[in-house]
């Protein structure tokens, strides 16, 4: 097992030696993305990974680590927030979200999850979950980013996943979830609409994970928008 956040180092903070209002410190901007196998960058059935954090690295220019718990629902990551070892169903071992947080100082953290939950749990209870993830990373300071679930190629058969991806994302982008800024994944990775070459240059043949282009477009989406609030 091995830990893939690069948490080698004890992170020291580091300040600009100047600084735009006099008497103030500006603490160098640091991201967390945390979520499930789509923050992993999960792809050739696993074998394989292109987290979008990287991507998102080179095009912001600061510092970004990230936690890809493969097949966890929001009520695991909410259960294992302290753990040290969260172990996910590719046998990849992560920390928890707060014992991330105590380890290391973010500035912002985004985070990404409920496509594991769509099948067996209610909006409500996603969106409880996404509630607390928020939370945790915001009592540590961080602004978050809420991403909405994009779509899965099972809602053809199971209409109910459908109607609850859609409650969750409609209340995502309402604001009902305490963040400081909300990017629309879904709308830039177009599924069932999609032409087959967007399909093949963007999804998995599984319809639930993307290629690397479709990560890659995750993060130019999350980048376009984030400057908002960095």
């Amino acid at each position: 097992m091995f830990l893939a956040v690069p948490v080698s180092h004890p992170y020291v903070p580091c300040y600009p030696r100047e600084t735009r209002k006099v008497g103030r410190i500006e603490q160098r901007k640091r991201i967390l993305c945390f979520g499930d196998s789509l923050t992993a960058g999960y792809y050739a059935q696993g074998n394989r990974f292109h987290p979008y954090a990287n991507l998102l690295k080179k095009l912001l220019g600061v510092e970004v680590d990230y936690i890809g718990l493969s097949g966890w629902t929001t009520r695991q990551m909410c259960d294992s927030k302290d753990s040290d070892s969260c172990v996910d169903v590719v046998r990849r071992s992560w920390r928890g979200l707060r014992a991330q947080l105590k380890r290391n100082r973010y500035t912002h953290c985004i985070i990404l999850g409920g496509t594991n939950d769509v099948s067996a749990s209610s909006p409500d209870m996603i969106l409880s979950n996404l509630r607390t993830l928020h939370a945790i990373a915001r009592q540590f300071g961080c602004k978050t980013v809420a991403l909405t679930i994009p779509e899965l190629a099972a809602e053809r058969r199971q209409p109910q996943i459908h109607e609850t991806r859609l409650r969750v994302n409609e209340a995502i982008l309402q604001r009902k979830i305490d963040c400081d800024l909300v990017v629309d994944i879904d709308k830039v990775l177009p599924l069932a609409k999609a032409t087959q070459v967007q399909r093949m240059s963007i999804w998995e043949p599984d319809g639930l994970h993307l290629q690397p282009e479709g990560y890659d477009t995750v993060a130019r989406a999350i980048s376009s928008q984030i400057t908002q609030v960095i």
